[in-house]
């Protein structure tokens, strides 16, 4: 028996020091065993013995896949650290541990990521999803034991003995509290702009390589690969007075900045974007009337 509270999200990108814990609201890494079926006659009946009846077709498994997605809430420190490094260095690996319970051991190794994704909208932190395709989980410990997990993952409690775990935001180095949406900004083209919604998402093909080894059991992939990226940003655009607004085919730069506002503050930049697609709707009458854009970079700008 387990309560979400008490599991949690880390992701250790390869060529980093130390891992980073994430503000984990959802994961899934389903271990999915791939079946091979045969489509070949083979002899079965109608009606036969119970121990006899025809109920399937010949089949026999290959190579278990661990296919996933993590979803968090975005602090400085793991953005800056892994999810940061990880755009960046798109055909490195990383490790995946998952926690769903007290004694929970999910540790999932060599995964690539296939697609992230960055969103901050009015009433919420600014939200994040890695998807991922993951060679190997190494370990799984199913846990469990009634909830008596006094001490947590040392990340934000003391020990037991203080009765009472600090705050999710303390002021001191384990601050994790996540990024608010109002702590953000998009620049375009050297001026700052009023979005009231933005999401930011990459995507990239992994690709698995298999090849005929003679092997009794399956075998996991030769290689691995991964195909050119693709980089939208999408928006609701917010005007206080203007009378005139030319939406460009074609943006030069284009620069999304959030939290640490009063240190370094975190930042995702491109270059060379194009129109995709725009709309300025009419709206219900209790509703503000933004302008939604869409558009596809070319270039990433460490």
């Amino acid at each position: 028996m387990a309560m979400g509270y008490e599991g949690s999200v880390t992701l250790h990108v390869d060529g980093v020091t130390s891992k980073d814990m994430a503000l984990g609201t959802g994961a899934s890494v389903p271990a999915a065993r791939n079946i091979l079926e045969s489509s070949s006659g083979y002899g079965g009946k109608i009606k036969t013995p119970v121990n006899e009846i025809g109920v399937g077709t010949p089949k026999t498994f290959g190579w278990t896949s661990y296919d996933g997605s993590i979803d968090m809430e975005l602090n400085s420190s793991l953005y800056d650290n892994q999810i940061y490094t990880w755009i960046f260095d798109r055909q490195s690996h990383a490790i995946v541990e998952v926690k769903s319970r007290y004694n929970n051991d999910q540790i999932f190794n060599y995964c690539y990521w296939n697609n992230i994704t960055l969103a901050a909208s009015e009433g919420s932190s600014v939200a994040c999803t890695v998807g991922f395709v993951a060679m190997d989980r190494e370990t799984y410990n199913i846990g469990g034991g009634y909830i008596s997990n006094k001490e947590g993952e040392g990340y934000f409690c003391p020990p037991a003995s203080f009765g009472v775990p600090l705050p999710l935001n303390p002021a001191s180095d384990l601050n994790l509290a996540p990024i608010p949406y109002w702590d953000t900004i998009v620049n375009i083209d050297g001026t700052d702009h009023g979005f009231t919604t933005w999401s930011v998402d990459l995507s990239q093909d992994v690709v698995k390589f298999f090849s005929c080894e003679h092997d009794v059991n399956p075998v996991e992939p030769r290689f691995v690969a991964v195909g050119p990226m693709t980089a939208r940003f999408s928006g609701e655009l917010m005007f206080v007075n203007t009378t005139s607004f030319t939406i460009p085919n074609d943006l030069t730069t284009l620069n999304i900045t959030f939290g640490n506002s009063a240190l370094t503050p975190s930042s995702l930049k491109f270059k060379d974007l194009s129109l995709i697609n725009a709309s300025d709707d009419l709206q219900s009458p209790e509703s503000m009337a933004p302008i939604s854009i869409e558009y596809l970079a070319y270039e990433l700008v460490s």
